[in-house]
Formats: C-alpha cells, sequence, structure tokens
C-alpha cells in the first residue's frame, strides 16, 4: 500500500483524530516494510472510513478491497443491482464484512445473509458488524460449494481474500495454512435457513468454486432476481454456460482488475 493508498484512505478520514490514527497506520507499514517491526498474526488494526469502524488483519491487508467496494464501486455499475429497502441478500465471501457495511443501510427492514469459512476472518467479520451496530446482517461461518459436508479451505495468512476450497490452488506457497470447514449447497443453504421466498441479489466471491456452487444451488438460483460474481479464479464461459441454462443474461462484465460478472434471472418480473 504506497501513497496512492495513503492519500485515498486519508481522503475517507474525518476528522483530525481519524487522519491521526490513519497516518499512524500507514507509518506502521513503513516500519514493517523495512524491517523495523512485524505484525503477529491475527494482529487487527482498525480505521474510521466514512464514518464507519472498519477492523482489518493487519498482516493480510483485508483493507485493500475497500477502494473496489467504497471508492470504485465495482458491485454498483449498474442501477438495477444496487440494494434497495427490503431486498434479501446472500453474500458468498464474505470477508470482513465491507459489501455488508456497504448495503446494510440501504435495505433497511431487509436482510443480508454473510458466509464466510475462514476462522482467520470471521472474527473480524463479527467485530466489524458490532462495532457499526448493525442489526440485520447474520452471519454464518462455513463454505458454499457443490455438496454438503466438510472440505479443506486453504488460504495465506497475508492473503485471507483469497482462501479456497477448490484442490490445486495453491500448490508451492509455503505461507499457506489448511483448516477443515463445513460446506453446503446453496439449496441446502437455503432450506435450513428457512429461504422459501425470493432472493433479490447474490454477490458470489469464493475463488474458483463458483461453478459447483451454482450446480449445488439450481431451486434457490431459480427464485433468484440478480448474481453478481467476481470471476478472478474462473474462466467466464462457463459460468455464462452455467447461468444460461437457469434462465440468467449476463448484462454486464466490469473489466480488470475487477472482473465482476453481473447476471439477472428473466424469469422473474
Amino acid at each position: 500500500m504506497g501513497l496512492q493508498n495513503f492519500k485515498l484512505l486519508m481522503s475517507q478520514s474525518s476528522g483530525w483524530w481519524n487522519k491521526l490514527n490513519t497516518c499512524t497506520y500507514f507509518l506502521k507499514r513503513a516500519f514493517q516494510k523495512c524491517g523495523l517491526c512485524a505484525p503477529s498474526l491475527g494482529e487487527t488494526y482498525c480505521l474510521n472510513l466514512q464514518r464507519l469502524y472498519i477492523h482489518f488483519n493487519k498482516k493480510s491487508l483485508e483493507i485493500r478491497h475497500f477502494e473496489e467496494i467504497f471508492i470504485d464501486k465495482a458491485y454498483e455499475r449498474n442501477e438495477d443491482f444496487i440494494p434497495q429497502p427490503g431486498w434479501t441478500i446472500i453474500d458468498l465471501g464474505a470477508n470482513i464484512g465491507l459489501f455488508a457495511l456497504r448495503n446494510s443501510q440501504r435495505i433497511e427492514n431487509g436482510k443480508i445473509l454473510c458466509v464466510e469459512p475462514n476462522p482467520m476472518v470471521f472474527p473480524i467479520l463479527l467485530k466489524n458488524l458490532r462495532a457499526n451496530y448493525v442489526q440485520n446482517v447474520n452471519v454464518f461461518p462455513l463454505a458454499i460449494g457443490e455438496k454438503t459436508g466438510k472440505e479443506v479451505l486453504r488460504f495465506s495468512p497475508s492473503l485471507t481474500t483469497e482462501g479456497s476450497i477448490i484442490n490445486g490452488r495453491f500448490t508451492t506457497d509455503a505461507d499457506v495454512m489448511e483448516v477443515e470447514v463445513t460446506t453446503e449447497t446453496l439449496d441446502d443453504f437455503g432450506k435450513t435457513r428457512n429461504l422459501t421466498g425470493r432472493i433479490d441479489l447474490i454477490k458470489m466471491d469464493i475463488e474458483g468454486a463458483e461453478i459447483g456452487a451454482i450446480r449445488g444451488g439450481n431451486n434457490l438460483l431459480k427464485r433468484t432476481k440478480r448474481v453478481m460474481i467476481d470471476h478472478d479464479s474462473s474462466p467466464l464461459k462457463p459460468l455464462q454456460d452455467e447461468f444460461h441454462h437457469l434462465g440468467f443474461e449476463n448484462v454486464l462484465n466490469v473489466p480488470h482488475p475487477f472482473n465482476i460478472a453481473y447476471f439477472i434471472n428473466g424469469n422473474i418480473a
């Protein structure tokens, strides 16, 4: 995180105390780069950005996605996909909860269901929701895949945003950790949580597990109006084919570095 990131986060900090806190964070980052200090595993920091308290893992730098979600608005490039009051939203791969924080006030009496399997990230997700008094978001410590059961989640503590249950995603990186996590299909997830009505939006960022999630969620997806997928880890064409069979149209593709595809279900008014 260089000078550009510093200027950006400073511009999002209101008040002298929050700006000082942001400066302190970047000074510590500079010391770390010089080898003068190093964050311990799981050590967190908190910045106040756009009047939200955002906790994040100092070693993993999840805060980098603040720019993608809040500044570049990569998930808001089509007006029909911007959450509205009363919506039911499923956030697959919620990480520290930035997407939920961005949209929880917009949906008012609606709800967001955040799914995040990484045990290093999940406590920070909870902390962010509590710190900002968010009441309409529920969280679930599991992964969504092609089958219900157990899978091995592989992730790097220095890059928790890229954890995956897909074999072979991490092969030679000595920094990789492995932990067994609970998995559910989208259909089973919906049944267990009594999601019997319409789903207004699914945001999916699950690092290569997208095809499996779609195949394990045909019934729930037929009741879903909109899906946004970060397809950095998956070719777009197979995703388009899977969704086409379910009646979805690919209405927008946000290019690199975001690689987010927008799908809308033509069978739902």
